[in-house]
């Protein structure tokens, strides 16, 4: 099985509190950034699209686990923490059933 984990830009925009458009701002400096040291990123290969309950197509982005982690390593601790327990949690729930990778998942944030 080739399993390709990803998460979009509402994902970690929910599972942080964050809120998306900042999100999306955060994801876009890490592309320009990752640019410039010659990494050779196009947002293009990354941005998609969901339609909100009016039915309007918004901007959101497909991240791959390296850039969704490289995006949160900019934030506190909590919330790191809730975005690599809900990828230990897909990864758990996809391919791998060890007890070493289902022990302490978590899908958000403490309150």
């Amino acid at each position: 099985m080739n399993l390709k984990l990803q998460m979009t830009s509402r994902e970690v925009a929910d599972l942080t509190g964050k809120r998306h458009e900042n999100i999306l701002t955060d994801i876009e400096k890490i592309l320009e950034s990752l640019n410039a040291a010659g990494l050779e990123f196009q947002p293009s290969e990354h941005l998609d699209t969901y339609k909100d309950p009016t039915g309007r197509s918004l901007k959101q982005y497909r991240l791959n686990k390296q850039l969704t982690m490289t995006l949160v390593t900019k934030y506190d601790d909590a919330r790191r923490y809730a975005v690599t327990g809900s990828f230990l949690t897909i990864m758990v729930n996809s391919r791998w059933s060890s007890k070493e990778f289902s022990s302490g998942c978590s899908d958000r944030i403490p309150e």
